[in-house]
């Protein structure tokens, strides 16, 4: 099955939080190259601030992922 099938097949809920699952591996992904350990806490409060920034961006000249990356 290809990317794109399994697109289709995601949820309409899934399909509505692709931005936070993105800012979730972003967040994960850092943590892992910089060996850290991070808590659920620590990451959903990174994922809600980087959000809420990426929300406030009026010029859109960030990605969320690179916001959580920042």
């Amino acid at each position: 099955m290809n990317i794109l099938e399994m697109y289709k097949r995601l949820t309409k809920e899934d399909k509505s939080n692709l931005t936070i699952y993105c800012l979730y591996d972003s967040i994960y992904d850092v943590a892992k190259n910089e060996e850290i350990e991070i808590s659920d806490e620590i990451a959903m409060n990174i994922q809600e601030y980087a959000y809420n920034l990426y929300l406030d961006d009026e010029y859109n000249n960030l990605s969320a992922s690179q916001i959580a990356f920042f």
